[in-house]
């Protein structure tokens, strides 16, 4: 699933979720749309727990 999928079913705008991560809501929107951002790990993670979702990572 997909994280503004997520959000959204959360009833969380991107600007709730920046502020939950501690980055801007710009960040947010390009990491849902995929616009060049390669999140961190640490990032990623602040999300899953912002959303209240485990990261699995898989390295194949």
């Amino acid at each position: 699933m997909q994280i503004a999928q997520i959000r959204q079913r959360k009833k969380m705008t991107q600007a709730q979720l920046a502020k939950k991560i501690g980055v801007r809501q710009q960040f947010v929107a390009r990491l849902e749309n995929s616009y060049e951002t390669v999140p961190s790990l640490r990032t990623l993670q602040k999300v899953a727990d912002a959303l209240d979702r485990h990261l699995y990572v898989d390295f194949r």
